[in-house]
């Protein structure tokens, strides 16, 4: 098990893999259930452009479904169509003081594209205040709602979602590793500010070092979350590369940055694949606070390697085109890292069509 194995929730394309909100006859014909399942499992694996024909074609089907509606809604969302997106949100009729659905995630993702962060805001928290707070859709919700909040350029509220995110067992160390990114381009933008605004060394480097240490913690905490929680890591290597690799992750569990650093270095040399070193490379500098390095390793990381690390660096990369207000760039990234996951690992289940009284979410996709 690699980096990919203790990230794989961060596909947020992967909340769809059941179905709520729903009152309403399942149609006889076979076909139609196999054009929705078709049309969910193409949205699920980062492909809402191919997805669409198939919703389309389920909607002619049965016109007053709401949960078609709404997952077309999406793809048009995620297919960077803000407009279409919002048009077919508006057509979603549920019964009346029911919870919204996935419409309302396509609506505050399609208002992102349009950058209006603050409606999108508004638009993620109605979900988290009218679903119930077990809802399958809340961590979600709430990772959108972190990513506007970023947008935004509003961190520190970023942060307090994510506090909260990480009481799901299941996401705390997306938020971990979520917190790491904000915390580390938040020093760099306190070291700016400080150098601008106070030309005081000793505030900047305060300031730094507070925000460098708060980042070197979640990287440390999340090398402890792989230890504790997924056992020994598998390198994809020899004996001894896999020896290499185990150390690195323990001096990271211990905070021991540099000597992580020295350790992923060589096993780069010895292993020309490096399996996922490059990324934990590259989370180790903008937990030391160099955030140019960070952001580059990241980049590379997207563009060169195995398939599976290109697809988590693309899904760490959305975080990074979300801090620089880049919505659309955000969205496609997600979208690069859904599909170059999915190459590796097919989805669990069949979606299947709605079902009465439950929630569209699919964490579980992979």
């Amino acid at each position: 098990m690699q980096l990919k194995s203790i990230i794989l929730f961060l596909l947020l394309l992967g909340v769809l893999g059941t179905t709520g909100g729903c009152a309403e006859t399942k149609p006889d014909s076979p076909s139609f259930e196999l054009t929705f399942n078709r049309g969910a499992q193409l949205l699920a694996a980062g492909d809402p452009k191919s997805a669409i024909p198939f919703l389309t074609q389920t909607i002619a089907s049965a016109p007053d479904g709401p949960e078609p509606v709404a997952l077309l809604s999406l793809a048009f969302a995620l297919d960077l169509q803000p407009e279409q997106a919002l048009v077919q949100a508006q057509k979603v009729h549920r019964p009346e003081n029911s919870p919204p659905g996935w419409e309302a995630v396509a609506v505050g993702i399609a208002e992102l594209s349009r950058h209006r962060p603050l409606v999108a805001i508004a638009s993620f928290q109605h979900v988290l205040a009218t679903v119930p707070a077990d809802s399958p859709l809340v961590p979600a919700t709430r990772q959108w709602l972190a990513l506007s909040q970023i947008i935004k350029g509003d961190p520190d509220a970023s942060l307090v979602v994510l506090e909260q995110l990480a009481k799901n067992p299941s996401m705390k160390t997306t938020a971990l590793l979520w917190t790491l990114l904000i915390r580390a381009r938040d020093g760099q933008t306190q070291q700016a500010a400080g150098t601008v605004l106070y030309a005081n060394p000793t505030l900047v480097v305060r300031a730094r070092g507070t925000t460098t240490q708060q980042a070197g913690d979640a990287l440390a905490q999340c090398a402890r979350e792989v230890a504790a929680n997924f056992g020994r890591p598998n390198f994809e290597g020899t004996l001894d590369d896999q020896t290499f690799y185990d150390s690195a992750i323990a001096a990271l569990a211990q905070g021991k940055l540099q000597d992580a650093r020295q350790i992923f270095l060589q096993l780069q040399k010895r292993n020309t694949d490096g399996g996922d070193a490059a990324l934990w490379l590259a989370l180790i500098s903008a937990a030391e606070g160099q955030w140019q390095a960070a952001r580059a390793g990241l980049t590379e990381a997207c563009e060169t390697g195995p398939i599976p690390t290109r697809g988590l660096a693309n899904q760490l990369c959305m975080v990074v085109a979300a801090m620089e207000d880049r919505p659309d760039a955000m969205i496609q990234h997600m979208l690069a890292g859904q599909r170059m996951m999915g190459r590796d690992a097919g989805p669990s289940h069949v979606a299947e069509y709605p079902k009465r009284e439950s929630v569209w979410f699919s964490d579980s996709l992979k």
